[in-house]
């Protein structure tokens, strides 16, 4: 009975699997094609964007000028903001 050598170790031994093959045939390119169509026209700002974003500005900018004005020190709105309107929508 023949032995067969032990393989060489990997060089990357964090590369588990086949390799990934390739959707395109060889000597061709692939173009990308956009998510949205150019003859989409989306809307990009609307009332009830501004509606909320300045309810939320107007609340947390009070909520800070009040948070300053007694105790001496403010934090920064923009983040729970933004929390909250990714929240929302």
């Amino acid at each position: 009975m023949i032995k067969t050598p032990p393989k060489p170790a990997q060089e990357l031994p964090d590369i588990v699997g086949p390799a990934p093959e390739d959707p395109t045939p060889p000597g061709t390119v692939a173009v990308p094609r956009p998510f949205i169509p150019d003859q989409v026209k989306l809307r990009e700002l609307t009332f009830v964007p501004l509606l909320v974003g300045s309810v939320l500005g107007a609340i947390f900018g009070a909520s800070s000028l009040y948070l300053t004005l007694k105790v001496g020190l403010t934090v920064s709105a923009s983040i729970p903001v933004a929390v909250i309107s990714v929240t929302l929508f």
